[in-house]
């Protein structure tokens, strides 16, 4: 049986009007890309009406020295007058790798599947009545509508998970309207004019999509060149005692103070006090291994990233565990490799699967970390992916990934990207996840979070080893 999405694409009979529009997208002021959405109505020979719309965004953002090119796109189909989901397809495409994704309904329930080099995660879901894809709240709500403020659930296009969002907003003009949404707690503000999207801003300013004119359009993209450094554009500077030697501290303590604080979980080495505008937390290495008995079936099973299945992935990690006695030894080894085996250290490659790592041996400490992990699941050692930040010897905090890997003693930080068998305590973990498409989202909206919110972090005072 041929997929929904392919009935309606062969049925076609004619458009009865069509929309588009083009936007500018910048991060934090500096121009990164553009993105084009294409709206549809069709009318099929049997009477059936449909909305399709096609969107196209292609962004390049450099990192240090390297330069990474991002492009994306999608086509979502939903009932005219109900905005009931039909299908999606989505494509994302980063320098070096890719993802697809896809869904349908069929009885009143969504199927989808995302898939990276031929490995799927597919999952499924009952739609409630009112239930639209994200993008098409705008066509199904009026701004007068969401004015009024309340709580609904959309797919989302990048997880294509049900996801909840709040809404309130204001009118500023005769046809101008202020529309805020919350999605799993970032905020976008959406500016909407006669009846169009003019204007977005994703977490208070952070990323802004900006209507581009027609007579703009054609010249404005050559005039500007891109000049942003997402490296430097989300480092946060130490404000308090200087760390010469990071890598070395086994003893971290560090605050938060200002506005928004983040939101920082706690775990057997990392301890969280909050009150009012202020955050301490104490991360303590000499504590760990800790946790013991604390596994989930997530930390030993594969996934479109960590394909721990993969041949390549197997056939390494028989060839580390051959002859090694103990898992501590085990670990280590397997650190070392990943270390020695990622040569070329570099943030050119977006994110890449663990097999795709192994085979380029290339990456950042995505990569390491991706790989690492990989290749202990195939070893039936538990590991999990971290996401946080780390003080590095300038004085400036970054987005950093590491693991948590499970001995017979409990849980160890562990850091392939510096070769370090125990992780120092020069870091906080912002999160865990990237098993699957709802956790890679929510590590993302994570990170938007973190980044959005004014602050200002200081170290209160560190030990060495």
């Amino acid at each position: 049986m041929k997929p929904v999405f392919g009935l309606i694409i062969i049925f076609i009979l004619f458009v009865c009007y069509a929309e588009e529009r083009t936007y500018s997208i910048s991060m934090l002021g500096h121009k990164i890309g553009t993105s084009t959405e294409k709206w549809e109505k069709v009318q099929h020979k049997d009477g059936k009406c449909f909305i399709k719309l096609d969107t196209k965004s292609s962004m390049e953002v450099s990192r240090g020295r390297d330069s990474v090119k991002l492009y994306s796109k999608s086509t979502t189909i939903v009932k005219c007058k109900t905005f009931k989901p039909v299908s999606i397809k989505t494509e994302t495409k980063e320098t070096a790798t890719g993802v697809k994704g896809s869904g349908h309904v069929k009885d009143n329930t969504f199927f989808a599947e995302i898939i990276k080099n031929r490995k799927k995660e597919s999952f499924s879901y009952p739609l409630s009545n009112d239930l639209t894809f994200f993008s098409m709240i705008f066509k199904k709500y009026p701004p007068e509508k969401l004015l009024k403020g309340g709580k609904i659930n959309v797919i989302s296009e990048e997880s294509l998970h049900s996801v909840p969002i709040s809404f309130s907003g204001k009118k500023v003009g005769p046809s101008h309207f202020e529309i805020d949404i919350n999605f799993s707690g970032v905020p976008i503000k959406f500016h909407i004019v006669d009846k169009a999207i003019v204007r977005s801003e994703l977490q208070n300013g952070l990323i802004v999509y900006e209507l581009i004119e027609d007579s703009d359009s054609g010249t404005s993209q050559k005039k500007e060149k891109r000049t942003a450094d997402i490296i430097e554009l989300t480092s946060k500077s130490n404000s308090g005692i200087t760390v010469k030697h990071p890598r070395k501290t086994r003893k971290v303590v560090f605050s938060f103070s200002g506005k928004n604080l983040p939101e920082i979980p706690s775990n057997c080495y990392q301890s969280v006090t909050r009150k009012n505008s202020n955050e301490v937390v104490t991360v303590n290495m000499g504590a760990s291994p800790c946790g013991i008995g604390d596994v989930s079936g997530s930390d030993l099973k594969p996934n479109i990233f960590e394909d721990s299945d993969s041949p390549s992935i197997i056939k390494v990690a028989k060839k580390l565990g051959s002859g090694v006695k103990g898992r501590d030894a085990l670990i280590n080894k397997v650190i070392s490799f990943v270390f020695k085996h990622i040569r070329d250290k570099n943030y050119s490659h977006g994110n890449l699967s663990a097999s795709e790592t192994l085979k380029k041996r290339a990456g950042d400490c995505t990569e390491h970390s991706t790989l690492l992990s990989a290749i202990l699941k195939a070893l039936k050692i538990p590991t999990r992916m971290v996401y946080g930040i780390v003080l590095d010897q300038e004085g400036n905090f970054f987005f950093h990934n590491w693991n948590e890997v499970y001995t017979k003693k409990g849980w160890i930080s562990v850091d392939s990207t510096f070769g370090m068998k125990r992780a120092d305590a020069a870091r906080i973990v912002l999160a865990y996840g990237g098993s699957d498409a709802s956790s890679r989202e929510q590590v993302a909206l994570t990170v938007l979070r973190f980044l959005g919110s004014d602050f200002k972090i200081y170290v209160n005072g560190f030990f060495y080893e």
